[in-house]
């Protein structure tokens, strides 16, 4: 290989973010820029959905602020979010504060 030809540069994983809606009972699919960091979508008063097709993963993520019944109803409602994307993944479920090292690696707050 010259000088001149280079490798590409491996994309960034993209990582595909649900938010549950509580008036209207479903998960609600995001369109993300390119530039949103995923840590900058955690907020307290949120219950979000991430999809990882790297690790084969569905991560719930519930807020601090949201309520025993949200969490409920979000977790009713993975399988049918995590079948459209492969009936083989996992889903987990992080609280804030008590996020995995797995999961911190997804949103970006740790390297793998």
């Amino acid at each position: 290989m010259s000088e001149e030809e280079t490798l590409p540069e491996l994309e960034k994983e993209k990582i595909i973010v649900f938010q549950y809606n509580d008036e209207l009972g479903e998960f609600q699919e995001l369109e993300l820029e390119d530039d949103v960091e995923i840590t900058d979508l955690l907020d307290s008063d949120f219950i979000l959905l991430f999809i990882d097709n790297t690790r084969y993963r569905v991560w719930i993520w519930h807020g601090s602020n949201v309520t025993t019944r949200m969490k409920f109803i979000a977790a009713k409602l993975a399988p049918s979010i995590r079948d459209r994307y492969g009936i083989g993944y996992k889903i987990s479920a992080v609280d804030e504060g008590n996020e995995t090292m797995g999961f911190k690696i997804v949103t970006g707050e740790e390297k793998e």
